[in-house]
């Protein structure tokens, strides 16, 4: 429509003889005389044309324009409580009216794109930071509900741009997550992209089975589909031979994986049965054991972590981007492959189901869902032809997914003394806050301060994924060491504490604005290793690990969806959780000074999550049995 009134509007500068628009206009004119005869159409055509290229011009022009507004950063730097600058109010106010009529691509195609820093700040930097309990019903509800989230983004294009308060980012990895497959290969796997596909593949007590999910052009009600799935439940099969532990290829050697493959699933009835698998549009995982969250029982909800983030070795399928599984009182996890999309992604689908489960009261008294039953569609069990080498292979596969999994350590607490609001009281950044207090914990643990990951998202830029946040630097060593000392005054430790945390954030603003270091210094490594260069600069930083790898678990993306579920303190959603990199000595996801201080920390990941009601926050602990001085769990 836009496009039209533009042409009509150019239009009218003929009839008001604007000098530029006759000028051009003329040209035309006087070229078309040259082979046709003066005419009115002729007139009325070359009207027409230069009111298109005008309409072109001025499309490029403000395209272009809203592109060079969007590499305006000056807001990320704002002093927090205090009022923003004329340039950041009027950048505000600018994309408020750009993104009234948005939808989810709009901004897409004009999100600019991150320029390299200069080499020499990127190594100046680096050296400043050395230092319901219805299985069937849950499982139907959520699994149908994840299909209406892409639906919305992709058929509908109905959902909000996604957006850090009303600055657009980058969309290109919700198209990755709806239909990627990674693909192995002997020397290197693969992503490919899917077709649409109108099925969902189920595994239960060691059987896979697969369930159409539409009946005709329409998707079934999840009433419907519960039936399926309890169906399903309700069925005594006994598993071939091989095929209980079958996913457990695509968690073992890939190499492996790529062969058998190859060998033995490219034809025939295993083709057919794995194509099914690959091509759902879903996997769902019935799990057979209970797990859940209890105060007063840590380990009943390590479980959960720990089942979604290894599956025992075999209650997975890690060639997509994510898989569901739903245990015997309701409880739903999933475990996503992080190569090929980012966590932000994953938690706007959980949070997306929230929401609608929280708010679309989809459940009836007794459990099930609610709705007319109109079709329920016959499961249909998938056959396999497993021969020995192939069996021989699975074999090996589980061996190997299984001592993983069995190395796998974790520990979780929710803390509910305090939270962001608390933080924000003294002035300082809450992911900073809490960054600064892992550093506190790590050194009093392990005496000594090492290399720390945090993750920043540049999804400002088109087609960007993260960059590295270095939380241990010289601030907060100095933070550290006043804490440790007796002597040492608490007016002084707030000064450092301050100072620290103004560090981290401008280390992290940084970072989003595209002066980061990290990515830079590895994309010179790459180019060097392809050049067969070598460059001891280079070969020094990457022969470095990160002792502690952290990362935020966001909290409410949705902007139609945060004012409801900020509200709601029963919504919170502790932390998500990883398992801590090879070479890194925790993965977490957050925990705070003294409560921190009971973890043992090496080789560990930390994930970390910040309430919304903003008195609460939760952490996930995660390291590996096998390397000394790592422990996970409380004391």
């Amino acid at each position: 429509h836009e496009l039209i009134y533009s042409i009509v509007f150019f239009s009218l500068f003929n009839v008001f003889e604007f000098s530029a628009f006759i000028a051009i206009s003329k040209t035309f004119e006087n070229l078309a005389h040259l082979v046709l005869s003066p005419c009115f159409l002729l007139h009325l055509t070359c009207v027409s044309l230069t009111s298109t290229l005008f309409t072109i011009a001025l499309v490029l022009v403000v395209r272009l324009t809203i592109t060079m507004i969007l590499y305006y950063h000056g807001w990320l730097y704002e002093t927090v409580g205090k009022p923003p600058s004329l340039s950041t109010k009027l950048f505000m106010i600018t994309m408020k009216v750009l993104s009234a009529r948005a939808r989810f691509f709009s901004f897409q195609d004009l999100l600019p794109w991150m320029m390299p820093p200069a080499v020499h700040n990127t190594v100046k930097q680096y050296l400043d930071t050395k230092t319901t309990t219805n299985q069937a019903a849950r499982a139907a509800y959520v699994t149908l509900n994840r299909q209406h989230f892409c639906r919305d983004i992709f058929v509908k294009n109905t959902m909000k741009p996604i957006s850090l308060g009303i600055i657009p980012m980058c969309a290109t990895q919700y198209s990755d997550y709806h239909r990627s497959l990674r693909v192995p290969r002997e020397t290197s796997d693969v992503m490919i992209r899917l077709p649409d596909a109108r099925h969902i593949a189920v595994y239960s007590k060691g059987c896979w089975y697969k369930v159409n999910i539409f009946h005709g052009k329409r998707m079934l009600r999840p009433v419907e589909l519960q039936r399926s799935l309890q169906q399903i439940l309700d069925l005594n099969d006994t598993p071939q031979k091989g095929e209980e532990h079958l996913a457990a290829l695509t968690a073992g050697p890939r190499d492996l994986w790529a062969k058998i493959r190859n060998n033995k699933f490219s034809e025939g009835i295993n083709k057919e049965s794995l194509s099914f698998i690959e091509n759902a549009l879903e996997i769902v995982f019935l799990d057979d054991g209970e797990t859940g969250y209890d105060e007063n029982d840590p380990a009943y909800y390590d479980r959960e972590y720990e089942l979604a983030l290894t599956g025992d070795g075999y209650k997975l399928w890690c060639d997509k981007p994510s898989v569901y599984s739903f245990t015997k009182n309701g409880r739903f996890i999933s475990n996503a492959e992080h190569s090929v999309v980012d966590a932000m992604i994953y938690v706007h689908v959980r949070e997306y189901l929230k929401y609608h489960e929280a708010f679309d009261k989809p459940y009836g008294p007794d459990g099930n869902c609610i709705g007319e039953i109109q079709v329920v569609p016959k499961p249909e069990r998938l056959v396999w032809q497993l021969d020995s080498e192939t069996l021989d292979a699975i074999t090996e596969a589980y061996s190997v997914s299984k001592q993983i999994a069995d190395d796998f350590e974790n520990g979780h607490c929710v803390f509910t003394e305090y939270g962001k609001d608390f933080m924000k009281t003294i002035g300082v950044s809450p992911d900073a806050f809490i960054q600064m207090a892992m550093q506190l914990a790590y050194y009093k643990d392990q005496e000594k301060f090492e290399l720390t990951y945090e993750p920043a998202v540049m999804r400002l830029y088109r087609d960007g994924r993260t960059e590295t946040v270095r939380s241990c630097s010289m601030e907060s060593c100095d933070f550290v060491r006043s804490m440790l000392d007796e002597n040492e005054s608490d007016q002084k430790r707030m000064l450092l504490l301050r100072k620290a945390c103004d560090r981290h954030q401008a280390y992290y603003r940084n970072a989003m604005a595209g002066h980061g270091v990290d990515r830079h210094l590895f994309a010179m490594y790459v180019v060097s290793k392809y050049y067969g260069m070598s460059s001891r600069f280079l070969d020094s930083v990457f022969g470095m690990n990160y002792a502690l790898s952290t990362s935020q678990t966001p909290q409410h993306q949705m902007s139609e969806f945060t004012k409801a579920l900020n509200k709601e303190r029963d919504l919170f959603w502790p932390a998500g959780g990883f398992n801590c990199p090879e070479g890194s000595n925790y993965g977490k996801d957050t925990v705070l000074c003294d409560t921190l201080s009971t973890l043992c920390f090496e080789f560990s990941g930390v994930c970390y999550t910040v309430g919304a009601t903003g008195d609460l926050l939760s952490f996930h602990v995660t390291s590996w049995r096998s390397l000394e001085h790592t422990v996970s769990y409380w004391r």
